[in-house]
């Protein structure tokens, strides 16, 4: 056997016995084949693998698979050419030599391929366990993760400042950075809001005449904002993501809950939203001051003002959220 074909027979060792864990995917399969959010179904069917499943893992088993199939009908090929060549040498020697070198490489790249699983479990059984872990699946915007539509787990505990930094630190809540209104410390919006009550201080609070006063239209350290609202916020956002638009800061009706600390506005409007925040803690839709889907319109007069709507539309500028004091 030449430099060439050793080389070459080295590379297919190698490489054979890289690749011959995936013959364990169907242990991964077992563990991930009814996870939600792992599922993709192909437009063609990998040869032979009716069965299998749309993971992942049964993928790389089905590919396993059929690369083995491959390799065999190669291997049964070349032995066949080697067999007629070696038949019709007439006795030459040189083509003798190249018939038994085919033959003999079809045989042992054939018998690599189907124990390389068995030599690497001789050698050490961990080299063949690979553990693959089943993706969590991501919330989309205003989703439910799992579970039934609006549902929510035990409802956190704890003092206004560490639920304050628990939501701080949650990337599905988003919080608004601008407001309408500012206060002598800055712009008086969602995130100075619970950033206040992390700190240990009350949130800033605004007035309905805010607008255009400058740093003078809100108070700073002036309201506590109410604890099951901090828990709720929690709650929902360990389940779906959402953007607080507002909490104690910018223009609303003079005596909004807004200013008492036990409201706040997100987004998206949709039904699931609401059925949570309600399941979590917030005031259920009944009249004006409990909470509903919110559009804002112009009235006669030309003011602005809230009207409810129905929140399986999505009609709504946000979901207006009412919690008890």
């Amino acid at each position: 056997m030449n430099i060439k074909k050793q080389a070459l027979f080295v590379i297919i060792f190698l490489t054979t016995l890289l690749s011959s864990p995936v013959a364990q995917a169907d242990t991964w399969g077992n563990e991930t084949t009814q996870k939600p959010g792992l599922q993709y179904q192909l437009l063609e069917k990998i040869p032979g693998t009716d069965g299998l499943g749309s993971d992942l893992p049964g993928y790389i088993s089905a590919i396993y698979k059929m690369a083995l199939v491959i390799v065999t009908l190669s291997a049964v090929l070349m032995l066949t050419v080697g067999g007629f060549m070696y038949l019709t040498s007439a006795g030459n020697t040189a083509s003798i030599g190249t018939a038994k070198g085919i033959i003999y490489d079809s045989l042992i790249g054939l018998i690599i391929a189907l124990s390389a699983w068995l030599i690497l479990y001789i050698i050490n059984p961990d080299l063949v366990e690979i553990n693959l872990s089943p993706l969590s699946p991501v919330a989309p915007v205003g989703g439910n993760v799992g579970g039934s539509p609006g549902a929510v787990g035990a409802l956190p505990t704890g003092s206004d400042a560490e639920l304050a930094r628990k939501i701080l630190g949650m990337s599905s809540v988003r919080l608004n950075t601008s407001g309408d209104c500012s206060s002598p410390t800055g712009v008086v919006s969602p995130t100075k809001n619970i950033a206040d009550i992390a700190d240990g201080k009350r949130s800033s609070n605004c007035s309905n005449e805010c607008q255009g006063k400058g740093a003078s239209g809100c108070r700073d350290n002036a309201v506590n904002l109410s604890n099951k609202m901090l828990s709720a916020i929690v709650a929902v956002g360990q389940k779906q993501q959402f953007t607080i638009t507002s909490i104690s800061g910018g223009p609303h009706v003079s005596s909004s809950s807004h200013y008492r600390g036990t409201a706040i506005d997100i987004t998206p409007v949709n039904q699931t939203l609401m059925d949570a925040f309600v399941a979590a803690g917030a005031l259920p839709p009944n009249g004006n001051s409990a909470s509903m889907c919110e559009k804002r319109v112009t009235g006669a007069d030309g003011k602005s003002k809230a009207t409810s709507v129905d929140c399986t539309t999505g009609g709504g500028n946000h979901i207006h959220l009412v919690f008890p004091n």
